[in-house]
């Protein structure tokens, strides 16, 4: 029996079932299934993630050129590297965290787009950084 079928088992006879919703979960590891059945699949998640890691780094690349910070939002701590890659991290958590619970909830639809748009923003803005000269 799997780690997942195991806290299912459990979550099902537990009187808190809430503690349970975050229980490890089968990984969805075939690329064509885009969802496992109850969140996104584990790339989808990792997209907010990734591509805000990517937009800090190229961020501080840009900045490192000479080039000025256009977010008026970010600008206070895009010259701080380790604050700048703290804050894009936690939105890129955030994010994925939003999309899989949204999944959970029964919004696959929803979730996907929120995981897809959460990680390629952040990706066109960090293309837009190493364009700069």
């Amino acid at each position: 029996m799997s780690l997942a079928e195991q806290a299912r088992k459990r979550a099902e006879s537990a009187p808190d079932r809430a503690f349970y919703e975050w229980a490890p979960r089968k990984a969805a590891l075939d690329p064509r299934n885009l969802w496992d059945d109850e969140g996104l699949h584990p790339l989808l998640n990792a997209a907010p993630i990734v591509g805000n890691v990517l937009d800090a780094a190229s961020t501080t690349a840009s900045l490192n050129r000479g080039n000025v910070e256009l977010n008026p939002i970010v600008r206070p701590i895009a010259n701080n590297a380790p604050v700048l890659m703290a804050g894009k991290l936690t939105v890129g958590v955030l994010t994925a965290l939003a999309a899989d619970r949204l999944a959970v909830k029964g919004h696959r639809k929803l979730a996907k787009a929120l995981a897809i748009l959460g990680g390629a923003v952040p990706v066109a803005a960090a293309v837009h950084n190493t364009r700069q000269r």
